[in-house]
């Protein structure tokens, strides 16, 4: 339970006149609205779609009686209309942000939603009327107001690479030749000319066209990676390379297009860039005749490339894995994230004098690159987890080369020798997981991004 900052004990006595202001303010009347929420609530005895579950379920948690017994996770200021001179702020605990970010996750995926930019800030403010007007279920309030009609259309996406003479079905796919009366003229970004082969048209439903050209490229990109697997046997890889376009059409008027995520744009080369760029670490390894110091920074730095050159974050992830085990993995260990993440941080404390949040490339390791790895559905990574990931790989490779020098290592293996037994004692690997690591000399408390902040501490992970 939640509460207000800093008037907790008084709250009470301010939910009656807030209730009566706010329901002045809001201006609901409920009367005049009950045709469309009725509306929006669908048939009765129908299944509760689960925006409307979160919704209510938040609406729950927000109007318990207060409490101090839990700290907040969130404070936020109430909207103009809403406040008063006595309170201006409301603060929440973990589980009702928790049931906010699931009202959140359910809005955008409910198609009656999507097409809502800012569904957090609609999800507070619904955390605030509840609060504030707790005589009215703002829930059916809420979808009549936010929700809008779904519509149906077809949405059609150029195929490159592949072509058809004639109208071919596939399960919610068309595929037409690009002269097929049904197609939308060609625009600069809506290209029919080659590379482009056919069309694809998909059937879609949403009150958003962006999202529904979304889902429609999904299910194209569904259908082209059942092709290139049942063709496989039959062709040339190089035949089964067709991708779809960039651009997309539901009529003549409505179109869009949607950048690659591996696009590439060109790099101007300054006098400045070329001078950092040959004193950069990277650039004095030879192409053969290696130490093995610098034939695994040679590996890694082919994935580290690799991964620069695909779009998809969960690839580029897992090449960065790839690289910091070609830099500082151990084969022979059972549970390889606990090596990794003490190497990686006893590097970055020898060569920088701080370090990285061991936990980071621990967690990311378990949860990213040993689920996909062994066969499992890996989630979704964030771009911000990605940079930070690759600023640490990129991080670890140039104190690779910098203790390897420091050192006079030529040897991989003196150099992870070095780091596991290092003189400071920094960390202390126990078998269990990294929550056991305990901190035995100076330490570094981690920043939002990722360093210390070179306080001195006994950290306890």
């Amino acid at each position: 339970m939640r509460r207000m900052a800093p008037w907790v004990e008084a709250r009470a006595k301010y939910v009656a006149p807030c209730t009566k202001v706010a329901q002045s303010c809001l201006g609901v009347l409920v009367a005049e609205r009950s045709e469309t929420v009725n509306r929006a609530r669908g048939e009765v005895g129908s299944p509760t779609p689960a925006a409307e579950r979160a919704l209510k379920e938040l609406q729950r948690l927000v109007r318990r009686p207060p409490s101090t017994a839990e700290r907040s996770a969130l404070t936020m200021r109430l909207p103009a209309d809403l406040a008063s001179d006595e309170i201006q702020t409301l603060c929440f605990v973990r589980d009702e942000v928790d049931a906010a970010d699931e009202a959140t996750a359910a809005l955008i995926g409910d198609v009656r939603f999507e097409h809502l930019d800012r569904a957090e800030d609609k999800v507070r403010r619904f955390m605030a009327e509840c609060w504030a007007d707790r005589s009215t279920d703002h829930v059916p309030l809420f979808v009549a107001s936010h929700g809008a009609e779904v519509r149906k259309a077809t949405c059609y996406i150029p195929v490159e690479f592949l072509s058809v003479t004639l109208v071919t079905e596939f399960p919610g796919v068309r595929l037409l030749p690009v002269d097929d009366p049904q197609v939308p003229p060609p625009t600069p970004w809506f290209v029919l000319e080659k590379p482009t082969g056919c069309v694809a048209a998909v059937e879609v439903e949403g009150s958003s066209f962006a999202r529904m050209a979304d889902r429609a490229r999904d299910r194209v990109n569904h259908l082209l990676r059942a092709m290139r697997i049942a063709q496989s046997a039959h062709i040339q890889d190089f035949q089964l390379r067709f991708r779809i376009g960039i651009g997309y059409a539901f009529d003549d008027r409505l179109r869009g297009w949607n950048r690659r995520d591996d696009d590439a744009c060109e790099l101007p080369l300054t006098e400045q860039d070329v001078k950092e760029l040959l004193s950069h670490p990277a650039m004095s390894v030879p192409i053969s005749e290696r130490s093995d110091i610098e034939e695994k920074a040679a590996l890694a730095m082919g994935w580290m490339e690799r991964a620069c050159l695909t779009g998809d974050s969960l690839i580029a992830m897992l090449y960065r894995f790839f690289a910091l085990e070609a830099l500082l993995g151990d084969k022979s260990e059972g549970l390889k994230a606990h090596g990794l993440a003490f190497r990686e941080m006893m590097l970055s404390h020898v060569i920088e004098g701080g370090f990285r949040h061991p936990n980071a490339t621990f967690f990311y390791y378990d949860q990213i690159r040993s689920v996909a790895v062994h066969g499992g559905q890996a989630p979704d990574v964030p771009r911000k987890v990605t940079a930070q990931f690759e600023w640490a790989v990129r991080d670890a490779l140039g104190n690779y080369f910098a203790l390897a020098r420091q050192q006079g290592f030529s040897k991989r293996g003196k150099l992870l020798k070095f780091l596991d037994q290092h003189p400071d004692d920094l960390i202390a690997l126990q078998a269990g997981p990294v929550r056991h690591i305990i901190s035995h000399a100076t330490s570094h408390s981690p920043a939002p991004d990722g360093h210390g902040t070179g306080s001195t501490q006994t950290a306890l992970c």
